[in-house]
């Protein structure tokens, strides 16, 4: 952590930086670290485990590979003797194998077999791994989705930019409770969840106090010429039209500093009921402050509160400073994952 909030208080130096090739040093430098940093988290801290973080698989084909492997394996430690882990684990465990080193599948071994079967083991296990490689890179099936629940110091780091999670699926929940709450509003006539985002009914702002020129001037022919779209554009909109266009229309984009809490208001937010999900492109709108011994709070959690079940934000600040190459990549039909579009800025504005 203290690591990750030296890259945060560095970056903001870097930003003020009026020097052209210092900022571009100063900033690759800082993705260095954060690239390293993210491969300490990945190997280091989950190490063997990080498998358990991806979603389940969608193939069947790789799915009944996944379990028959998975049965072989603990059927080998229910002969060592020992503690048997659940057949469900080891499948989880195997499903991440591909992300796998070879002193992660020893470590892998150390922890799950006795000492006198741990060589067979690991023998079987590399085996196991190499066959399900081979599947795997075969599967055309795109994989499911991954929920993170963090507690208030995890819900800082940048997980979503981990390299085992960078062609993955990722959503954060404030807790299972919200969580269960999104699932059953999926099944509410009328809602979104249930009857899908109609694009042509969108309402946006963008550049709202007026200092973001080059963000403007990227999106403002691109916004006004879509269908049915409807938002301002280098100034603030009506308080009462914005309130009334997040209760009717079915998507909502804010491409500005933060996330836009001013123009409503953060004790107003939880008091509406809003239908459009919302795409918030400021940098660090998603970002939530821990006070004390108290859950970390937000306007994120707002958005929340007023029933915006989906939305897509910026956790962190941009180490290049701007949202405008992440918004333009999100937004386009070809929006293939790259780390740019998980945590670094491609602009300085």
């Amino acid at each position: 952590m203290r690591d990750f909030d030296a890259i945060l208080r560095e970056q903001q130096v870097v930003n003020e930086l009026t020097e052209r090739q210092a900022w571009w040093q100063g900033r690759r430098a800082l993705d260095a670290r954060l690239e390293n940093l993210l491969a300490k988290l990945e190997n280091d801290v989950l190490g063997c485990w990080k498998g358990l973080l991806l979603p389940p698989c969608k193939d069947s084909l790789l799915r009944d590979a996944l379990f028959h492997e998975a049965e072989v394996l603990r059927d080998m430690l229910t002969k060592a003797g020992g503690q048997v882990p659940r057949v469900e684990l080891l499948q989880a465990v195997l499903a991440g194998s591909s992300h796998l080193v070879s002193h992660q599948l020893q470590m892998l071994s150390k922890t799950l077999a006795p000492a006198d079967a741990r060589p067979s083991f690991q023998r079987a296990l590399v085996a196991a791994v190499a066959r399900l490689r081979k599947l795997d890179m075969a599967s055309q099936h795109p994989r499911g989705s991954v929920v993170l629940i963090l507690d208030k110091r995890l819900h800082q780091l940048p997980w979503e930019s981990m390299p085992v999670l960078r062609e993955s699926s990722i959503t954060r929940m404030p807790c299972l409770s919200f969580l269960l709450a999104t699932s059953a509003q999926a099944s509410t006539a009328g809602s979104v969840l249930n009857t899908g985002v109609n694009p042509h009914k969108t309402y946006y702002v963008l550049n709202p106090q007026a200092n973001l020129p080059s963000t403007e001037s990227t999106f403002r022919q691109w916004f006004e010429s879509m269908d049915g779209w409807e938002g301002t554009i280098g100034k603030l909109p009506n308080q009462q039209l914005l309130q009334l266009a997040l209760s009717t229309k079915d998507l909502y984009i804010y491409a500005g500093h933060g996330a836009g809490a001013r123009l409503l208001g953060i004790q107003e937010l939880p008091r509406l009921s809003c239908r459009a999900p919302c795409l918030l492109f400021g940098c660090s709108s998603a970002a939530l402050t821990a006070r004390g011994s108290l859950e970390p709070s937000g306007i994120a959690l707002s958005y929340m509160m007023a029933g915006w079940r989906r939305r897509r934000h910026v956790h962190c600040s941009y180490i290049g400073g701007g949202p405008r190459g992440s918004s333009s990549s999100f937004l386009s039909p070809d929006n293939s994952p790259c780390p740019a579009q998980r945590g670094s800025g491609l602009e300085k504005e």
